[in-house]
């Protein structure tokens, strides 16, 4: 477990099912990342037993669930995916998963706590997102934690008939 002064990460548990299944199949989330399809109970249950889908060595992905440090709810998740031993990278993506709870500080802590385990633990020596142009809170959360945008990947996703850019954000192990 990790823990800041008002959140804590902690690995997923079969009694998030549930919530995580209200926040995947959301819409609303799916456009900051480039999964535009719905997920079933029984599909999230499934990797919440397995614990080798959540073992980042296994299956290049992993999640922690942010939690709020107060009232112990969960909040939302952050997650390193498409790890690479051999180059010592990851991509990381954050959610958090209800309205009311964005916009306090709880991600940008999150993200605080969260990366020194990305490099000291992991042993990453770099971690990268790609963000929506428009997605301005999350330019601004992963800035404030010093990523940098390092160029544009034009085209990047398609939406039906069109296509979107995403800003390739970049933080280096210092």
């Amino acid at each position: 477990m990790m823990t800041g002064s008002s959140v804590f990460l902690r690995a997923p548990e079969p009694s998030d099912a549930s919530l995580l299944y209200t926040w995947e199949n959301n819409p609303e989330t799916w456009v900051a990342g480039d999964q535009p399809q719905a997920l079933s109970l029984y599909q999230l249950e499934s990797y919440l037993k397995d614990r080798s889908l959540n073992d980042l060595t296994v299956s290049g992905q992993q999640r922690w669930m942010i939690c709020a440090t107060r009232s112990r709810r969960p909040i939302g998740t952050i997650d390193l995916f498409e790890y690479r031993h051999i180059h010592a990278r990851a991509g990381v993506g954050i959610l958090i998963g209800d309205h009311k709870d964005r916009g306090k500080g709880k991600a940008s802590e999150a993200l605080s706590v969260f990366l020194p385990y990305a490099f000291e633990v992991v042993n990453l020596r770099q971690v990268w997102c790609l963000i929506a142009p428009d997605n301005q809170a999350s330019i601004n959360l992963f800035e404030s934690v010093g990523f940098v945008q390092q160029g544009v990947f034009r085209n990047w996703i398609y939406r039906g008939p069109d296509a979107e850019d995403r800003l390739f954000y970049q933080l280096l192990r210092s």
